[in-house]
């Protein structure tokens, strides 16, 4: 008697992915990790000939040939100071980095950080793209990534294309309450 074990399916952005620091914890990650490690990001995953990082994985048991290869890549940084409507720099807001409208399905690509004192920023291991940088006065934890809060401040958000392995830098305009 043969037994057939089912096929496994697996959403792998999901399942494999490098988490970014807490809000908050960007200096304990900087004392704790090489600069060069937290600058890493997945950029491929591929299951024998199939590319599955924007898809799901179909895992086979009669296949065991199949390798499962994981990509990781210098990921670019993006520094920056947001600011309110004097152009005045602010402290302790919040700044999205939202992935372009293609990609906003992928958690893993949406990052985040919190002003220092000075009003300044900074983001690595950020995958290659475009995106768009968003700062708030207030808002709820993860809310930028929800798509009816980007759709009322959408043309609020900076464009920024970031590049493997490079620096970009960008001012923005904090938004004002909770939207």
């Amino acid at each position: 008697m043969q037994t057939t074990v089912p096929e496994t399916f697996w959403s792998l952005p999901s399942i494999v992915t490098l988490v970014p620091p807490p809000l908050g914890a960007a200096d304990a990650l900087t004392e704790a990790v090489p600069d060069a490690l937290g600058n890493v990001y997945v950029k491929s995953i591929r299951y024998g000939n199939a590319e599955t990082l924007n898809d799901s994985l179909r895992l086979e048991s009669h296949n065991p040939d199949q390798r499962l290869q994981i990509v990781l890549a210098t990921g670019g940084q993006l520094e920056g100071v947001a600011m309110n409507e004097r152009s005045e720099p602010l402290t302790n807001v919040k700044v999205a980095l939202v992935p372009d409208f293609a990609y906003r399905s992928r958690e893993d690509l949406y990052r985040n950080a919190v002003t220092d004192s000075a009003g300044k920023f900074k983001i690595q291991g950020i995958a290659a793209g475009d995106y768009r940088v968003f700062a708030w006065e207030e808002i709820a934890d993860g809310a930028w990534q929800d798509a009816e809060v980007l759709r009322d401040v959408e043309t609020r958000g900076k464009a920024v294309r970031i590049k493997e392995g490079e620096q970009s830098a960008v001012e923005v305009v904090a938004i004002a309450g909770g939207r």
